[in-house]
């Protein structure tokens, strides 16, 4: 596990960093994000090998995305 790469894409900030340490604390590289926007451009980036989407996220929504 720990070579997956997990982009996790949340607004709200509580959700976003507990979900994050879990992950991690399992072995996951994680890299989380506030908004569909630099969801799009961290995916783009570093190509993780899944993606945990919100629907509800502002600049581009997870449906999109």
């Amino acid at each position: 596990m720990a070579d997956t790469h997990v982009l996790f894409v949340e607004d709200d900030d509580v959700i976003r960093e507990a979900t994050q340490l879990a992950l991690e604390r399992d072995g996951f590289m994680v890299t989380a994000v506030p908004d569909g926007l630099l969801g799009l451009e961290s995916f783009r980036a570093r190509r993780p090998d899944i993606a945990l989407l919100d629907v509800m996220v502002p600049g581009l929504d997870g449906v999109s995305l």
